[in-house]
């Protein structure tokens, strides 16, 4: 049953702050100009929702191009006991840096640390690091293209002097050669198993995905494809992958499901059907991905797609109220996460140009109910900003990017938080409780 959001117009409310958090979906909460912090550290209080929001790094630590806040949330800005947090930054070693994080009590920024210099031993593409799931100094990162196909690790036992090591080497283990390098890899619950695409030259062709574990060495799953595959992810269970086929110019891109103990797929979906929500939406079996044919965002078993619940429905729901007041929240501009080890939830922010500021939850981070009640938590307001059309790198990194740490007690986004053409900086919310 589509969630009955048809009004008029919107309710707007100017009595702030909310009591937190706000669950009311249909209200209009155009947001107010605050003072921003200019120092690591230093907070500022969201004014519509009350939330307290620290920068996570001094604006002069890298150029206009180089500060990049966050990846998607399948790259997990904190640790496992959320002690580091990992920052894209240009300017450093890798492409990442480091800051120390004090969770107890309304928390507390520490040191900054940096990884050591790039050399053909230790190179990695940094910004897609992967944190252990449970052990908070151990960190996995695949080589760069020209290294073959190998995993890094990263002992942060001393932050001050990061040891970056080979972990995985799958050179001659199944299908892999030296040719080939890892891209997009993905780390199962249990820190061992993980899933990617397979690349053989540096222009982003992927010709295969992959599972394996990475102690002992063994592929559990290769799979050659004739279209290019942009994502291979693997459920937090080990059992299941993701795939984002790209298919032949004209045609549907695919999506579909790879069960790896039985070597068969199952198919989720075309271009008039189901695509993953951004990375980090797979849970254990089940999996959050847009339908665009009928307008809603979806969770599906893995082993049964063809009966999906429902999360939000755009097109009957939400998307007839945002129609009536000026606009609407489209489906390319909204990233999911699910980061947290809770999968009742799953957070969903949307970024909207100005001309969108009409839009109810328009540049919001949200969490909807997994259970099909169409249940919304609104938390604040990142304040996205760019000009209509923008599609440059600028505007891509100042897109929240938003991932829960994995208690669900912080929040991390990035952006220029209204400063159109500003620094796109990393900010840390919270705490959740």
């Amino acid at each position: 049953m589509s969630l009955n959001l048809t009004l008029s117009s919107p309710a707007i409310v100017t009595s702030y702050p909310y009591q937190f958090p706000y669950t009311n979906p249909h209200t209009l909460i155009v947001p107010s100009s605050v003072t921003l912090p200019t120092t690591a550290g230093a907070r500022y209080i969201d004014p519509e929702f009350g939330m307290p929001v620290m920068l996570a790094a001094n604006p002069s630590e890298g150029t206009l191009d180089q500060m990049h806040g966050f990846v998607y949330g399948n790259v997990r800005p904190f640790n496992a006991d959320n002690t580091l947090i990992l920052i894209n930054n240009a300017a450093e070693p890798h492409g990442v840096a480091f800051r120390a994080f004090n969770p107890s009590g309304p928390g507390t920024l520490g040191t900054k640390y940096s990884l050591p210099a790039v050399t053909s031993a230790n190179s990695m593409n940094g910004p897609q690091m992967l944190w252990h799931p449970t052990n908070p100094l151990i960190a996995f990162c695949a080589a760069p293209y020209g290294i073959g196909p190998k995993v890094r690790k990263m002992d942060f036992t001393d932050p001050s002097n990061i040891v970056i090591s080979d972990y995985a080497d799958f050179t001659g283990v199944g299908s892999f050669t030296s040719g080939m390098y890892i891209q997009q890899m993905f780390l199962a619950a249990d820190g061992n198993t993980i899933s990617g695409t397979v690349q053989l030259t540096s222009d982003n062709t992927s010709p295969a995905y992959f599972v394996a574990t990475m102690s002992p060495k063994a592929v559990l799953c290769y799979h050659n494809d004739q279209y290019q595959i942009n994502e291979g992810i693997i459920s937090r269970d080990g059992t299941h992958v993701y795939v984002h086929r790209l298919a032949a110019t004209g045609a549907a891109n695919q999506a579909f499901s790879h069960n790896v103990a039985a070597h068969s797929q199952i198919e989720l979906g075309n271009n008039s059907g189901f695509e993953l929500a951004h990375y980090d939406t797979f849970g254990t079996k089940g999996i959050v991905g847009w339908d665009g044919y009928f307008g809603q965002l979806k969770k599906l078993n893995m082993n049964d797609p063809t009966n999906p619940t429902v999360i939000v429905d755009y097109r009957y729901g939400l998307g007839s109220a945002f129609q009536g007041v000026g606009g609407h929240i489209e489906l390319s501009t909204v990233h999911a996460s699910m980061s947290t080890s809770d999968e009742t939830k799953v957070m969903l922010e949307y970024y909207q140009t100005n001309e969108k500021t009409s839009v109810p939850m328009s540049n919001e981070i949200t969490a909807w109910a997994m259970d099909g009640s169409q249940g919304v938590e609104r938390y604040l307001n990142h304040r996205f900003n760019v000009a209509s059309g923008d599609y440059s790198d600028l505007a891509y990194y100042a897109q929240p990017h938003a991932s829960f740490s994995r208690d669900r007690r912080w929040l991390a986004f990035g952006g220029n938080l209204g400063v159109l053409g500003g620094k796109n900086l990393p900010w840390i919310a919270g705490p959740f409780f």
